[in-house]
């Protein structure tokens, strides 16, 4: 099992700060809601239609991480701000 991370990046001139953390199960609402945006469905391997999808792709990134063969981190101004998804790093390894 590989520790759980939580990466802070300050503020730059031209960005705010970001923080990148392991998904959580409450942060399925903003995934649906993000999963609306056309753009993103065009790009993501998996769709994210309902809460249901939501739940199942966050346990996906969850046991992924745990695994050690997926990296896929929600982008957010505070570590308790909504997440903005993004994409899952595919191949490679963790370890």
């Amino acid at each position: 099992m590989n520790p759980t991370t939580t990466l802070h990046a300050g503020p730059t001139p031209s960005a705010p700060a970001l923080v990148l953390r392991p998904w959580r199960a409450e942060d399925v609402a903003a995934l649906v809601e993000a999963f609306r945006d056309p753009a993103l469905r065009h790009w993501a391997g998996t769709p994210v239609r309902d809460e249901a999808d939501g739940a199942r792709w966050v346990r996906a990134q969850q046991q992924g991480w745990e695994a050690g063969f997926r990296l896929c981190a929600p982008a957010s101004p505070t570590a308790w701000a909504p997440p903005v998804p993004e994409p899952p790093v595919r191949g490679g390894s963790l370890s």
